[in-house]
């Protein structure tokens, strides 16, 4: 999942990512990644559309994505 992630080309970096599985054949996958500041909200939602889609190409399973768009910082060691 996170190779899927990091091979968008818009995705600086994972910054972290969690999975629960609901079922045996159900994944939640919950992941903040960094992305350019400089990005329009059109242009974050069409990337994030975009890593949902190569997240479940890997990993049919992963029914439900949810992906937080940031900026990453390096004083928030937290994310």
């Amino acid at each position: 999942i996170g190779r899927a992630v990091q091979s968008h080309a818009q995705v600086r970096r994972l910054i972290h990512m969690r999975t629960i599985h609901l079922g045996p054949e159900e994944l939640l996958v919950a992941a903040k990644v960094e992305l350019d500041s400089t990005l329009t909200f059109v242009q974050v939602a069409a990337i994030v559309d975009e890593v949902e889609g190569l997240i479940r190409a890997e990993v049919p399973t992963a029914e439900r994505i949810y992906l937080e768009p940031a900026v990453w910082d390096e004083t928030r060691i937290s994310g």
